[in-house]
């Protein structure tokens, strides 16, 4: 668990990164499902990006240790 909190975002994957946290937390919710988030939902909805992307990243070779 010490590993998620110290990870950061390889350099070749930044894009990708930012590309779907903004899909995740703006494009998504609003415009396919409509509904918008409170600030809150936004905070969760991002924790829960960010560990799913991680475990993404932890399951591609040679990308995070």
């Amino acid at each position: 668990m010490i590993k998620y909190f110290l990870y950061r975002v390889p350099d070749n994957r930044r894009i990708h990164y930012v590309f779907c946290l903004v899909m995740v937390i703006a494009v998504i919710p609003e415009y396919l499902v409509g509904v918008r988030l409170t600030n809150l939902g936004q905070a969760l909805n991002f924790f829960i990006f960010d560990i799913l992307y991680y475990a993404f990243l932890k399951m591609e070779p040679n990308d995070i240790e």
